[in-house]
């Protein structure tokens, strides 16, 4: 319809249509939509009807109907987050009299929605974390000087790269699965792909960014940031790992027409980053001499930064 349009060959047919291009586009300003609207031929419609859409506020909050804008990064939508997952607006007056009765009204909220898959999600993913932390931070932790800590942290990283994305595949679900066609083993199989492809990316990512975190911390301070702080960084990669389990399968669903299949990339994607841990772990062990001097190693890491933006800028050209 917009390529009609843009082209000459045509305009929208009816309203709906012109309202559904005004949100995708996340017009708000009042005098933008009437302008569009007129192009379109509705000279009588003054706004929009509906504005349950977000993005960057730049005309009147409210258009006199629909659901309030809210800048999705404020305190506002966070507030509105906090009160829909904790149901604060249901609280009687009697738990809104203090902080203790909200708190409680808080744990209450949350344990009466954990079903018991719930129960077993979150009591997997803290079993998750707390095999992360034992098994990643240890490479974190700078210097590195005892050769056997060397190894054994390095071992301990790659086989974290390797089993954490698997279970993480293994527990999550991509998104729209429902409108997946799974019927066979070989379907089945290949969603599995998808998901652990998207989990050791997403993981070995940030895992290898935390890396460069705890070299640079180190040449800054000649020491490692405290193991609580690494206990909470390393939720990162988990988190990402998770996300990207859930988005690649429901991303090459979309792209081959609401079919699943493999792009020629995940191959290579599964087998670099399948390969990363141990990589990533050899290379600590046995140019640990070189990473640890503060000149070589912050060359290396200017390099590395300067190999990333090359690339970057090359993709986006």
């Amino acid at each position: 319809t917009i390529t009609g349009w843009l082209d000459g060959n045509g305009r929208p047919d009816n309203l709906e249509t012109v309202i559904q291009i005004i949100e995708s586009l996340s017009i708000t300003d009042m005098a933008e939509q009437a302008s569009l609207l007129r192009a379109a031929g509705f000279d009588g419609v003054t706004q929009i009807t509906k504005t349950n859409f977000h993005g960057p506020v730049t005309g009147p909050i409210h258009t006199g109907s629909g659901d309030i804008n809210i800048n999705p990064l404020s305190l506002a939508a966070l507030k509105a987050w906090l009160n829909q997952f904790f149901r604060w607006s249901e609280a009687d007056e009697h738990m809104h009299s203090s902080w203790a009765g909200m708190v409680i009204w808080s744990l209450t909220a949350v344990t009466h929605r954990l079903t018991p898959y719930g129960w077993f999600i979150f009591l997997a993913a803290f079993a998750i974390w707390l095999a992360a932390s034992w098994l990643v931070i240890p490479l974190l932790q700078w210097p590195l000087a005892n050769p056997q800590a060397r190894f054994e942290a390095g071992a301990k990283y790659a086989i974290a790269a390797l089993l954490i994305p698997l279970f993480i595949s293994l527990l999550t679900r991509a998104d729209n699965q429902n409108q997946f066609q799974i019927e066979t083993n070989k379907d089945r199989g290949l969603l599995f792909f998808l998901k652990i492809t998207g989990a050791l990316v997403g993981f070995n990512t940030f895992a290898m960014l935390l890396l460069l975190l705890a070299l640079a911390v180190f040449y800054l301070r000649q020491s490692s940031l405290a193991p609580w702080v690494w206990r909470i960084l390393i939720v990162i990669p988990l988190l990402f790992s998770h996300i990207s389990a859930r988005r690649i399968p429901a991303d090459r669903h979309k792209m081959f027409d609401h079919k699943l299949q493999r792009h020629p990339a995940d191959n290579l994607f599964f087998v670099v980053f399948a390969l990363a841990g141990p990589l990533v772990a050899g290379f600590v062990y046995f140019g640990y001499d070189y990473l640890a001097n503060r000149i070589t190693g912050i060359a290396l890491l200017l390099v590395l930064m300067g190999m990333a933006l090359w690339h970057w800028r090359k993709t986006a050209v």
